[in-house]
């Protein structure tokens, strides 16, 4: 068996340090990985049909066009996460510094640009108030910079369409 592990656009060098993990415990050769857009480099891949498992983190239109792709798809094991939203769940009787500490570095953390960023928070009622608050606060506190200035927080997007969709959010947001 082999693995080809397909780097991700953005923050793919943070799973070179796995590869290379991975390629120091397995034989040589076990351990590969590809780089590019998915749809562009994995296709091909699939389409040999030499691929015996998809694993796949993303979504779901993605993966089922991965999976069209190959010639005998029925045969095809999947183990996929797909549209997670990664809830940040708030009970009554949370320490809210904590919690709030936590919220913020889960949603924030690489400028929320991963796959497992915080990206729904359910508090309690009896706490949703007290909760926001400290929320605002940390976020407030933050410093907006560039990567390389001290004690920087928050930094450029990573893909320059992202503010465009971030302000569509919002704005869904603030209409509902």
């Amino acid at each position: 068996n082999i693995i080809v592990l397909k780097l991700p656009a953005v923050g793919g060098l943070a799973h070179i340090l796995t590869v290379d993990a991975l390629q120091k415990a397995l034989p040589a050769g076990v351990v590969n990985f590809v780089t590019g857009a998915g749809r562009k480099t994995m296709g091909p891949i699939m389409q040999t049909g030499l691929v015996d498992c998809l694993g796949f983190i993303g979504g779901a239109k993605a993966t089922d066009a991965l999976i069209v792709q190959h010639p005998k798809p029925h045969r095809l094991k999947i183990f996929s996460q797909l549209e997670g939203k990664n809830i940040a769940v708030v009970l009554p009787d949370a320490d809210l510094d904590v919690a709030a500490a936590q919220i913020l570095l889960g949603s924030l953390n690489y400028n929320g640009q991963r796959c497992t960023a915080c990206k729904l928070v359910m508090p309690h009622v009896d706490v949703a108030d007290a909760l926001v608050e400290k929320l605002v606060a940390k976020i407030n506190a933050l410093k907006v910079g560039l990567p390389w200035e001290s004690g920087v927080n928050i930094t450029p997007l990573p893909e320059p369409t992202k503010p465009q969709y971030l302000e569509g959010l919002i704005a869904d947001a603030i209409e509902k």
